[in-house]
């Protein structure tokens, strides 16, 4: 992600630079930033909610990240125009801007997820507790009996989920 900030500066400095030969390395600017978020920043939300959702939670989860990323880039493709006409060439810096807080945010709250299990991460997001939805979905669909919980519903279509909860 570093790398696309990084870009975006460049990519500044050539627009702001005349000529064919920075018209040229404009251009691999943008092919450079393409293959970085189609590695990076592309696929990260659809991984990273797959790896923190639950199985009962994980459609929803998706769901949600699917039209949050499609309302993005329709803003980005109404909005960009405009905000080249304001800003000019400096345009892009706003998105390496953007980028750079997206790094921040990533660095300090995102936890690592590579060799975890479901349960280890989800300790991990919720601060060492098991969430109030979860607990109360586990409480509803199971029975105790001893020291086990044993499921009690045949089908998950009579337990409250995270939609219609």
């Amino acid at each position: 992600m570093f790398l696309i900030v990084v870009d975006f500066v460049v990519l500044t400095v050539f627009l702001h630079l005349k000529g064919s030969l920075f018209s040229s390395l404009s251009i691999v600017c943008i092919m450079v930033f393409i293959v970085c978020f189609a590695v990076g920043l592309g696929p990260i939300p659809f991984i990273y909610a797959a790896e923190c959702f639950g199985q009962d939670a994980r459609g929803a989860a998706l769901a949600i990240c699917m039209f949050t990323n499609w309302v993005a880039n329709l803003l980005l493709t109404l909005l960009f125009p405009t905000m080249a006409k304001i800003l000019g060439e400096n345009v892009f810096l706003v998105f390496g801007v953007i980028v750079l807080l997206s790094l921040v945010v990533i660095i300090k709250k995102v936890p690592e997820t590579k060799g975890k299990s479901f349960e280890e991460i989800e300790l991990k997001l919720n601060g060492h507790r098991i969430s109030n939805i979860v607990y109360l979905f586990f409480q509803s669909c199971s029975k105790k009996v001893g020291s086990y919980r044993i499921r009690q519903c045949p089908s998950a279509c009579c337990c409250p989920t995270l939609l219609n909860f």
